[in-house]
């Protein structure tokens, strides 16, 4: 067996973990990310997103979508470690990135009181390590006290480079913004942005008379007043919950929890078939660092398996439960 894995001979099967049917027609799903890529796709398709001095439609507004996501998904990974979602988007809205912010007083100060709130107490403090200023930030938003230090350290970590990276597609959106539904294709979408009075009368597809939204409520579409299709959004967060839930309707969605659950003409056309398969190669570059693994997850000893667990919580980004 040893053999084959460093030939790289063994391979893993990777089945899809959801299933979309739309009427007859059903498409299977690898993953959470091509999940929401697929509902995005379709809500993409027949809407556009206004915001202050710009519009986006077709593959431009999907493509600024996955941005947000990716963007979003980066924020909670830095949320985990360090102050709360807000704060740390102020940080990047205001393109605090390095030292040099922190070394000038009158901008630290002018970010502290950007983050005082009520709830929320900020002072700047001397950084000696790095000579420049750093924010001391009591939160207590969430009924408890939460303390963090924002400087130079903070703004130079990996994750948080990553996420000011990430914001930089989606810098432009910014409330006020309006989704406004559109019939067809995103081709027609597309020509709807270059001429605002065309296909007005068009059906806004997958948005059915009746239907509910991902909460239960009636669908953003529905009931507005004198016949406007303008979706009004609040924030970044809603606007994305807005197009995952635009795209799921109309679909079901059904999640695999095993091969178990696949009749046999589904097994061979999602994970048997050599032509449409996926599969995972198997590889042990470092034998030792393998068998301790092995043996930490899958041993008879609790105790490492949940200090592996502990240790290692805040930096899961796929959590499969």
């Amino acid at each position: 067996m040893r053999e084959l894995i460093e030939r790289g001979h063994v391979h893993i099967a990777q089945p899809p973990l959801y299933r979309a049917k739309r009427g007859r027609a059903e498409q299977y799903i690898k993953d959470d990310r091509e999940l929401d890529a697929y509902l995005i796709r379709r809500a993409a398709e027949s809407r556009a997103l206004r915001v202050p001095g710009r519009e986006y439609a077709g593959e431009e507004l999907e493509s600024m979508l996955r941005n947000l996501m990716r963007f979003q998904k980066l924020l909670q990974v830095v949320e985990r470690r360090g102050p709360k979602r807000d704060v740390v988007t102020v940080l990047v809205e205001r393109q605090v990135r390095d030292r040099a912010f922190f070394m000038d007083r009158a901008a630290v100060e002018e970010l502290r009181q950007a983050l005082e709130s009520p709830v929320r107490t900020v002072t700047v403090a001397e950084d000696e390590e790095h000579n420049a200023f750093r924010l001391r930030i009591d939160d207590r938003t969430a009924g408890y006290p939460r303390l963090n230090d924002v400087g130079v350290e903070f703004v130079e970590a990996a994750e948080y480079r990553s996420l000011a990276s990430a914001h930089e597609p989606i810098r432009e959106l910014r409330t006020p913004m309006v989704v406004a539904a559109m019939g067809g294709t995103a081709a027609q979408a597309a020509r709807q942005t270059e001429a605002p009075g065309a296909a007005a009368g068009e059906a806004d597809d997958g948005a059915e008379v009746g239907e509910t939204g991902a909460n239960g409520s009636e669908p953003p579409e529905a009931g507005r007043a004198n016949g406007s299709r303008d979706v009004p959004i609040e924030s970044l967060d809603a606007l994305v919950d807005y197009f995952i839930a635009a795209g799921k309707r109309g679909v079901t969605v059904n999640r695999y929890k095993g091969l178990g659950e696949m009749n046999p003409d589904q097994l061979w056309a999602t994970t048997m078939n050599p032509d449409d398969r996926t599969l995972l190669q198997v590889r042990a570059e470092d034998d030792t660092e393998a068998d301790h693994m092995f043996t930490t997850l899958m041993g008879d000893q609790v105790e490492p398996r949940r200090k592996f667990i502990e240790d290692n919580a805040l930096d899961v980004q796929n959590l499969d439960v």
